[in-house]
């Protein structure tokens, strides 16, 4: 069995325990904080948002780590405890602030465990696999999921804080698992073509391709959307039962893992990965418009208009993904892959910390007005992504500087 084909089975297999976890917890978190724990939506939004700017603070150091360190996957390793010590800690919140504080301390542990993960298909994968293999490692995710998320909506029947709190557990646990998995990746991986690091133009001064980075962040949207708006909109806007949130996360993720590899197909390249993003924005301003409707239309109509609305946002989520994932790989600099995958998960961190207060206040608060001005603003973006990735990826291409096409051996 090659190196590259064990790699993969065993970051298949710890995507698949902790997208289970994950299934367990994203659904009943926003339930277990607003309903049993009592924090009122500024409260979860603000929160939320403190966990935004952690991880924005934490990215490119984390990444940076990962490539200063011999063994990348000791480092992740520990990023992977890290994580499951900021989800147990969640169990024992009582107040406001030591709420704010852990999921401010979870948000930074899930950024570093998520950079180390992509880091690592940077390190181990040849250029050319890259983009195939993270989809499908994220439709090995969304499976798992959709049956943590099926676990949840049986869970909540219960409406016991107790069952709540071992959801989360469940999820602590099988970080823990992922853990113990990372021991069998090789120990470090190199490329052959240069030992030495990019010199005079690191992540954070290459002002062009953070550009790329908040336009990418601003079009990730979708995942508060259907994270923090979607729950709340249903528990506060609609008289549909709260498990219907479980199904329709359930219904995201089932759909992700039928479609997420296919929709990569067409995002090998910096251009195909930027017409990615063009689609989505489109489709997640129309998911923001069909949920505005909803509060207007009867029982039946408004339970059909809300699938519709999480089929557009997952949509809206394959396409940024996959665009995503295409322009990370394919603007990183060799040897510098853990400090730009870091400094490209940026965008997204501005969009944690500012998405939950956004939504929250302009999607949930002001239903209506909202719902309009965040499809405007999202078909704004839309407009100017072309000519700026345009720049960039040619910007790229003149310079003299190695990238993303080197050889990779196992040490």
């Amino acid at each position: 069995m090659s190196t590259s084909t064990s790699s993969y089975r065993i970051l298949a297999a710890g995507m698949a325990v902790t997208s289970l976890g994950r299934g367990l917890y994203v659904p009943t978190s926003v339930v277990y904080f607003s309903s049993h724990l009592r924090f009122s939506v500024a409260e979860i939004g603000l929160a939320l948002g403190c966990a935004g700017v952690a991880a924005f603070l934490a990215a490119v150091p984390m990444g940076s780590l990962m490539d200063a360190a011999r063994r990348p996957r000791n480092v992740a390793i520990v990023y992977a405890l890290l994580h499951a010590t900021a989800m147990a800690c969640l169990l024992l919140v009582e107040s406001n602030p030591s709420f704010t504080l852990v999921v401010a301390f979870l948000g930074a542990a899930e950024r570093g465990n998520s950079i180390a993960r992509q880091t690592l298909v940077a390190t181990l994968f040849e250029s050319a696999d890259r983009v195939n293999v993270q989809a499908k490692l994220r439709t090995i995710a969304n499976a798992g999921i959709s049956v943590g998320a099926l676990m949840a909506a049986l869970a909540f029947s219960t409406q016991s804080p107790d069952t709540l709190k071992a959801l989360i557990a469940g999820n602590a646990a099988a970080l823990l698992v992922l853990a113990a998995l990372s021991l069998l990746l090789p120990a470090a991986a190199t490329p052959v073509m240069s030992m030495a690091r990019d010199s005079g133009v690191t992540a954070l001064r290459d002002t062009p391709f953070l550009a790329v980075t908040l336009l990418n962040g601003i079009l990730s949207v979708h995942s508060t959307v259907l994270r923090v708006g979607l729950p709340l909109w249903v528990t506060l806007k609609t008289d549909a039962p709260t498990y219907l949130v479980a199904v329709l996360y359930a219904t995201n993720t089932v759909l992700t893992v039928l479609m997420q590899v296919k929709v990569a197909r067409r995002a090998q390249t910096v251009p195909t990965a930027a017409a990615m993003l063009r689609v989505s924005g489109v489709l997640t301003a129309l998911s923001c418009l069909t949920l505005m409707t909803t509060q207007f239309l009867p029982g039946t109509g408004a339970l059909a208009v809300l699938f519709v609305t999480t089929v557009l946002l997952t949509l809206g989520e394959l396409t940024q993904s996959a665009g995503g994932w295409g322009l990370a790989f394919g603007l990183a600099r060799t040897r510098s892959e853990g400090s730009y995958l870091g400094a490209f998960s940026l965008g997204t961190s501005v969009q944690d910390f500012l998405g939950p207060i956004i939504i929250t206040t302009c999607l949930v608060g002001m239903p209506v007005t909202g719902s309009i001005v965040i499809a405007l603003a999202l078909v704004a973006v839309v407009s100017i992504v072309p000519r700026t990735i345009r720049f960039v990826h040619d910007r790229a291409q003149a310079s003299p500087e190695p990238r993303e096409d080197a050889t990779l051996s196992r040490v």
